[in-house]
């Protein structure tokens, strides 16, 4: 279990790192997605891995699947943490699963994180998260598709600030989102990759502005790395009482995809 304070300046820094790309909420309300923010691992700078994360939860092997990805997951908001509040939260390790496929072997597993205050439940959450072999050569470009229809479609530029922000923001000392020579030459991206949560946290507050109130229930799942030092597309449509929401890159090429209801 740890916690953490939704303090004034947590909330300014968020604020200005998404802009007016945060859904307006009343009163006291937190900014929607703020709870990645919160109560992250800390270990020592001495501890870190040599791609930057803290020492593993996860029994998995360095030697054999040095990278890890965080590659979706779902939520249920039950309330809106509030500015002041302090949170707990729990988090129970989901079991390792060997996974075997065209792109070789590899490790899912994950997280099931409660955010609460008190005895009140606020968010629940599952987490998935790879962790893969060693990249062998870099990724090809994906060719271009066509971007699809959308009813909502926001374009956010990605530089290396907005990253470096949002490491600081969650405390994530993975290379891959600051260091452009271990991102590209050791983990094989086309440069720095943006965060899943960041992306996460965009369409989260689009679902939201679509649907004109918190979603109750966000599952999102990362489909390809976003290289920043260019735009991101969210989009967005209305999908009966909920919403279809999407990111991608200006190339049309699906970086993640999530449902909200």
């Amino acid at each position: 279990m740890a916690s953490d304070m939704i303090t004034q300046r947590l909330v300014a820094e968020f604020r200005a790192t998404f802009g007016d790309r945060l859904f307006a909420l009343p009163g006291d309300a937190a900014p929607l997605g703020i709870h990645w923010c919160l109560a992250p691992p800390i270990a020592a700078t001495a501890a870190l891995g040599p791609d930057g994360h803290p020492p593993r939860q996860h029994d998995v092997s360095v030697a054999d699947f040095p990278r890890r990805m965080w590659v979706g997951g779902h939520l249920d908001l039950l309330r809106l943490p509030k500015i002041g509040e302090v949170i707990e939260r729990t988090t129970t390790l989901a079991p390792i699963e060997v996974k075997r496929g065209g792109s070789g072997t590899w490790c899912l597993t994950g997280a099931d994180h409660e955010f609460a205050t008190g005895a009140e439940s606020l968010i629940r959450e599952h987490q998935d998260i790879a962790f893969r072999p060693a990249a062998t050569a870099p990724a090809p470009p994906p060719a271009p598709v066509p971007l699809p229809a959308s009813d909502m479609l926001w374009q956010l530029p990605t530089p290396d600030t907005l990253l470096f922000r949002y490491s600081a923001l969650t405390f994530n000392g993975h290379r891959i989102h600051y260091d452009h020579p271990y991102a590209t030459g050791v983990e094989g991206y086309a440069g720095l990759v943006v965060h899943g949560p960041l992306q996460a946290t965009v369409l989260l507050n689009l679902a939201a502005t679509l649907l004109g109130r918190m979603p109750a229930r966000f599952a999102y799942r990362a489909t390809a790395p976003l290289i920043a030092g260019t735009d991101m597309l969210a989009i967005g449509r209305r999908d009966g009482d909920g919403a279809a929401v999407s990111m991608h890159t200006p190339q049309g090429v699906t970086t993640m995809q999530a449902t909200a209801e």
